[in-house]
């Protein structure tokens, strides 16, 4: 079936960047395939994805950025315990990501931020005021990235309020 095709690839790009360790060709391979993905074939794997994903974060390439962050911003919403061992590094890249020189970066990198807040409130309490601090910055961007950041902002101003 499809989908065991496509959880092979998966299998397949996991274990030769394991190998290998060769990253740009194959976080780009990996960003894009993701991408192409359902989520029904994502979720199983996140476990062995998300460091993967991370990595893919810190990577200097800009459409391998953002192609992962795009992946990214609806898996945070399905899998709170698993992302939970990841949270500091994940909150870090995200917050870097979100001064960017590339808009897109930028603008996708807020979504994710914004996606946080709707992770259970006791994984995100220790990270609040870094975020707010952080998400101030974006404020002076340019006119359409303001408003990504002042809904994010906004969110986690309001975490852990009644």
């Amino acid at each position: 079936s499809l989908m065991q095709i496509d959880r092979h690839t998966v299998y397949m790009i996991i274990t030769n960047f394991m190998k290998t360790r060769e990253e740009k060709p194959n976080l780009k391979a990996l960003s894009h395939v993701l991408n192409a993905l359902p989520k029904q074939v994502l979720m199983p794997e996140l476990p062995s994805l998300l460091s993967l994903l991370l990595e893919a974060l810190s990577c200097t390439d800009q459409v391998v950025q953002l192609s992962t962050l795009t992946c990214l911003e609806p898996l945070l919403l399905e899998a709170p315990e698993t992302l939970k061992v990841h949270i500091d590094s994940l909150i870090t890249k995200l917050l870097c990501l979100t001064s960017s020189t590339t808009m897109s970066v930028r603008i996708s990198a807020l979504k994710c931020v914004l996606a946080l807040t709707k992770l259970p409130v006791h994984m995100l309490l220790p990270h609040k005021q870094q975020v707010i601090r952080a998400l101030a910055k974006p404020l002076d961007d340019r006119k359409r990235l303001v408003r990504e950041a002042v809904e994010a902002r906004c969110q986690w101003f309001l975490l852990g309020s009644p």
